[in-house]
């Protein structure tokens, strides 16, 4: 049996998320790293900057399978874009991690828009944000460890009961026409994990069939089409389009009827989610909003990239929300790449030891402390990231190389074993706290 290609990862980010050993983009591959090297496997495609950052802070370092692309100005998004349409397997590129700064103008130019546009149409994942790349990552690495469970895995992620792995804030739902269908039966298939979310946001017509009825704007249409096909079937044919669309139409309602049965199933509330104003009336503008507020922390987005879109501002407008909000929000935008997401989260919710939280993520969010893992000794790790703690000033945060006082906004270095216990001591402290 031929053993299945790793995969290629491209590996890019703006100038300011790359800068510095606590940059988001250092901070995501530090936390991958032992996934990436003992686990996975993959090939990784970093560009300019992002090399730079892996070699001059030693992250990576002697990973064999680690190659340079020309930075964004000397064409490397060109033969990115390139290598994304490029039928040949040992070119092909499976993901995409471009940490965007939404100030930064690289990402409006051509290329950069040209990369997400073929990730989007050739259905591969486009992580633009440090949360979305994390995610995937920890979702899809304890996933897999289901089927093979790796004892690196237990000394990277945090044991169930340790960590929460819920779902802090609401779920965004949106769907350009062509993907409608896509998304009721994407809700419908997984409708337990959505409905972990504590809200659901949706633009309008996509809101209404989640709900599960067939919004005037559609079932009119719908009227109307059925109305020409019988003029047209009284001359004896039937033009294959518009049979076609009434397929579609049918099976529209078919999945809205689907889905109404599992949120039964489920004893979801109704209305199950909030419907906003239809995408070119502003509600990709209202969700945006509520991205920057912290109501929202995932933007399920199916995109269709082959029409033209009259509000293409305000779909730019949400993903630059998203972007601002970079530590905390997933944006997806393809069917394939949602689907991939939610089956992986399922298999973590199922796994009976783990949750896919990194010992990173969990310092930061209990300490509010950069953790700094110390794969070869807190002293010589922190040789190598020493002139980026340092400020232009001279300042430097304080860092600590023992886990029983951890600064709050400082810096940590500490072996995983060392991480773990500090987090297990907070742990066992909050739960013999009285409530």
């Amino acid at each position: 049996m031929t053993e299945p290609r790793p995969p290629t990862i491209a590996l890019l980010a703006s100038r300011s998320l790359r800068t510095g050993p606590l940059s988001p983009l250092l901070r995501v591959v530090r936390a991958i790293e032992p996934w990436v090297r003992h686990v996975l496997h993959p090939n990784i495609l970093a560009a300019g900057g992002a090399w730079r950052a892996l070699r001059q802070y030693g992250v990576l370092d002697g990973y064999d399978r680690l190659e340079e692309l020309p930075a964004g100005r000397d064409g490397g998004l060109v033969a990115l874009a390139a290598r994304l349409v490029d039928p040949a397997p040992e070119r092909a590129v499976d993901w995409v991690i471009y940490l965007m700064d939404p100030a930064d103008p690289m990402t409006l130019y051509p290329e950069s828009q040209a990369v997400k546009r073929e990730c989007v149409v050739n259905a591969k994942p486009f992580l633009a944000t440090e949360a979305a790349a994390l995610e995937w990552c920890t979702i899809h690495w304890l996933a897999a460890d289901r089927n093979a469970p790796h004892p690196i895995t237990r000394r990277f992620l945090r044991p169930r009961g340790r960590a929460d792995a819920g779902f802090a804030a609401g779920l965004a739902l949106i769907a350009h026409d062509a993907h409608k269908n896509d998304m009721v039966h994407f809700a419908a298939d997984f409708a337990g994990l959505l409905s972990r979310f504590p809200g659901r946001l949706a633009t309008g017509t996509t809101g209404a069939l989640l709900n599960g009825a067939i919004p005037p704007r559609l079932s009119d249409v719908a009227e109307a089409l059925r109305r020409e096909a019988d003029a047209y079937n009284r001359l004896g044919f039937l033009p294959d389009g518009m049979a076609r669309r009434l397929d579609e139409y049918q099976r529209l309602q078919g999945l809205t009827a689907t889905l109404r049965t599992a949120l039964e199933g489920l004893d979801a509330p109704q209305p199950w989610v909030s419907a906003m104003r239809s995408g070119p009336q502003g509600g990709d503008v209202q969700i945006a909003q509520a991205v920057l507020e912290g109501a929202c922390h995932h933007v399920i987005f199916f995109e269709d990239p082959l029409v033209s879109r009259e509000h293409e501002a305000d779909i730019l407008l949400l993903e630059r929300a998203a972007r601002i909000r970079t530590a905390d929000t997933v944006c997806l935008h393809d069917p394939t790449t949602a689907r991939s997401w939610a089956s992986a989260w399922t298999s973590c919710l199922d796994h009976p030891d783990l949750v896919p939280v990194t010992l990173e993520s969990e310092f930061q969010r209990r300490f509010g402390c950069d953790l700094i893992v110390a794969h070869d000794g807190p002293r010589e790790t922190l040789r190598r990231y020493a002139s980026g703690l340092i400020a232009p000033d001279g300042t430097a945060p304080v860092i600590v190389f023992a886990h029983e006082d951890i600064p709050r906004g400082g810096v940590a270095v500490l072996t995983p074993e060392e991480a773990a216990a500090a987090l297990d001591r907070a742990a066992a402290a909050d739960e013999e706290s009285p409530e």
